[in-house]
């Protein structure tokens, strides 16, 4: 089979000659033969400049795809582009490894429940990498950014139905430029409330669809109501029935989940106009679970996170964290926090955001450097902002945290706890409408300044 026709799969971009066809090399792309070899071949035979094409069709791969040719182009042909679909569960489909690669009109699909840290795209060390036009569905990550992989833009994914600790993961590197990307993890029954929250799974007992369990490890949701059965359920593939006696389950998603997760020696990450909505623990999280050196610098901008079980972000190490004009809706355990940092060193600013979490808007447990400035914070039946014990060097400013006509009041509108904190301001805020009270200071310290709040 001859090259295809320019005109038919990337017109205007690049010529015949600069277009690798992976049929030429033997891929049949009809779901069912295995075309690892095929593409991989194709692959390593590309040079710098060239386009690897996918024509539409589904191509499975049994064996994992590396690129390491630097310059390199892996594309799907046609406007729907193409599919890739794993063969074997665990695998890391396609790893790039080199410079200023990209992958452009593709879709991932891992049709097995993983287990194993594995991802249907990684970048392992890559420099310079551009993912454009992506849809990633299963997988233990749906992406992985890892082995100090830098300066790499990811543009209008869809990253979905993953089965272990996140959507997006980053460890490792810096200079991670997420623009454009959904990474959402939609509830099969609808969003539950804190009602619905039903902790362990338990034999013969009664449930209602909405309800949520954990079970072996996940969110399980029931969608048609009943009595368990004697033994516990297991996660199934996304949108495949479980059941359990007389009740139907489905998976939600990992009990310990993200739809985006920022882990040790991670430097610079810049998200805009993201949506992180849907069944995670939270919608995402800054840790240094590895013991190396804690991530920095995490910049949000146009970020929606709404639906998640116990925070928005859930911030226990690092430093550096700017959030502007994002948003924080309708967590659904209480209680649970919009934003936490509890072990996050500081350098934070939260400014222009929209927060309607539910219980505790904002929860500072550590650092210093904090700025909480302009925000709307509402619906928060315990507190808007909430100071712990002995934190210090932090403004709380211009924000409006009273009620709010649609979402509802909040508790109290900023509350710092008995203790030694010392050297803050809590000014000019709107704190009229709470239904607990206003301004609470348990701060002993003498460097603080706390008027013009009404």
């Amino acid at each position: 089979m001859g090259s295809i026709p320019v005109s038919g799969l990337l017109a205007g971009v690049q010529s015949d000659l600069d277009i690798l066809n992976v049929q030429d090399f033997g891929a049949v792309g009809d779901g069912t033969t295995d075309d690892s070899g095929a593409i991989q071949d194709a692959l390593d035979a590309a040079v710098v400049g060239q386009t690897v094409c996918l024509p539409p069709g589904s191509y499975k791969v049994n064996a994992g795809l590396t690129m390491t040719k630097n310059g390199v182009k892996l594309c799907g042909g046609g406007g729907e582009g193409a599919k890739l679909i794993a063969g074997t569960a665990g695998l890391n489909t396609v790893t790039l490894t080199g410079r200023r690669q990209r992958l452009e009109r593709l879709q991932f699909q891992s049709p097995f429940v993983s287990t194993s840290a594995s991802a249907n795209i990684t970048l392992d060390g890559a420099g310079e990498a551009f993912l454009h036009d992506i849809v990633s569905q299963g997988g233990f990550y749906g992406l992985r950014s890892i082995g100090g992989t830098y300066d790499s833009v990811f543009d209008k994914l869809n990253l979905l139905d993953t089965y272990g600790g996140a959507h997006f993961y980053v460890q490792g590197g810096s200079g991670n430029y997420i623009r454009r990307c959904k990474l959402d993890q939609m509830w099969p029954a609808g969003c539950p409330v804190n009602a619905n929250l039903k902790g362990a799974w338990a034999a013969s007992t009664v449930y209602a669809t909405g309800d949520v369990v954990i079970s072996n490890g996940y969110y399980l949701q029931c969608t048609s109501g009943g009595t368990s059965g004697t033994v516990a359920p297991g996660a199934q593939v996304y949108g495949i029935d479980i059941t359990d006696g007389t009740v139907t389950w489905r998976t939600a998603n990992n009990a310990n989940s993200y739809a985006f997760l920022v882990e040790s020696d991670s430097f610079y990450q810049s998200l805009q106009d993201c949506d992180m909505t849907g069944a995670f623990r939270a919608g995402f999280a800054v840790k240094n679970s590895h013991a190396g050196t804690a991530p920095q610098k995490i910049i949000m901008e146009r970020v929606e996170i709404g639906e998640a079980v116990v925070y928005g972000g859930e911030l226990t190490a690092g430093a550096g964290f700017h959030a502007t004009n994002c948003t924080v809706s309708k967590l659904v355990q209480s209680p649970s926090n919009g934003l936490y940092f509890n072990g996050f060193t500081g350098d934070v600013i939260v400014q222009n955001c929209l927060l309607y979490p539910g219980y505790t808007g904002i929860q500072i447990s550590s650092g210093r450097n904090t700025i909480i400035g302009g925000n709307v914070i509402a619906a928060c039946t315990n507190k808007a902002v909430s100071v712990a014990a002995g934190v210090s060097h932090f403004i709380v400013a211009g924000n409006n945290l009273g009620s709010s006509a649609t979402w509802g009041a909040n508790g109290t509108a900023v509350a710092v706890a008995n203790g030694a904190s010392d050297y803050y301001n809590i000014v000019n805020n709107v704190v009229n409408g709470n239904s607990v009270g206003g301004i609470v200071d348990g701060g002993t310290g003498t460097n603080k300044t706390v008027s013009g709040n009404v």
